[in-house]
This record gives C-alpha cells, structure tokens and sequence, in this order.
C-alpha cells in the first residue's frame, strides 16, 4: 500500500506576469522630469516628489480599502443568500472603511483626547501616570 502524505511540489510565481487590473490616480507635484543620456530617456525624479509618494501611499495603505475589495463587500450587503452574520461583518466593514477614509485612525495606544476623559468626583478618581514620549519626539531627542 503505497500513501502519499505530501501533494507533489508545484512551483508559482511569486509576481506573476499578466494584466495589470489596479487603478492609478496621478499625484500633481514638481520634480519629476525626463532626460536624454548617452541616447536614452531616463527619468529623474527628486527626492521631494519621492517623498509626496511615499506620503500619498501610506495615506492610502492606513485608510483606504481596494475599490475590488469595497465591491465585494456591497455584493454581500446585496446578496439575498448572505446570511445574517455576513450582512453584519460586511457593513461593519465598510462602516470602518468610511471613518478610515475620513483620515481618521485611533488605536489602543492612543491617548483619548481630554474631552473624553472622565471628571473627577466623589465617585470616580484616578491615579495620574506619566506620559510616555512618542516615537518622533525620542527620535528628535537623539
């Protein structure tokens, strides 16, 4: 009797080659230009235009969602076979994609802004803890 345990390795790519389905959107800023050298074009592109890149895409990373991805949440919303829990996770999904997209980003370690925080009376004390220094402010500090 002879088992395999193990499927037979089948190599994929890990980037593979084929239609390039993304959505772009063009950044509007200076910087980026097209030279000739030794007969060929070649783009120079400034160090502050790579910056306003890399911005724009941790911008987009942190609080937007692939409109691939928010097309398949609706098409749970409107699926009549969907059940009832994926209907919830679905449209609380896409609830927290809105307040992403707004910018906003609060997370635990977050400190609640002062109007939040509870007075203090006879029923509610605290005891104060020391703030701790965020990372830009220690890496100044350097």
């Amino acid at each position: 009797m002879n088992i395999e345990l193990t499927p037979a390795y089948r190599h994929t790519p890990l980037f593979p080659l084929g239609e390039d389905r993304a959505t772009y959107r063009k950044l509007e800023c200076d910087g980026v230009r097209v030279e000739r050298a030794l007969g060929r074009e070649i783009v120079v592109v400034a160090a502050d235009a790579l910056r306003q890149l890399s911005e724009a895409a941790f911008v987009d990373i942190n609080h937007l969602l692939r409109p691939s991805h928010l097309r398949q949440l609706r098409a749970i919303l409107e699926d009549p076979e969907a059940t009832e829990n994926d209907q919830f996770v679905a449209y609380d999904l896409l609830k927290n994609a809105n307040i992403a997209a707004g910018g906003v980003r609060r997370c635990a370690r977050t400190p609640a802004p002062r109007s939040s925080l509870p007075k203090r009376d006879a029923r509610c004390s605290w005891k104060a803890t020391t703030r701790r220094r965020s990372p830009r402010a220690r890496a100044r500090r350097i």
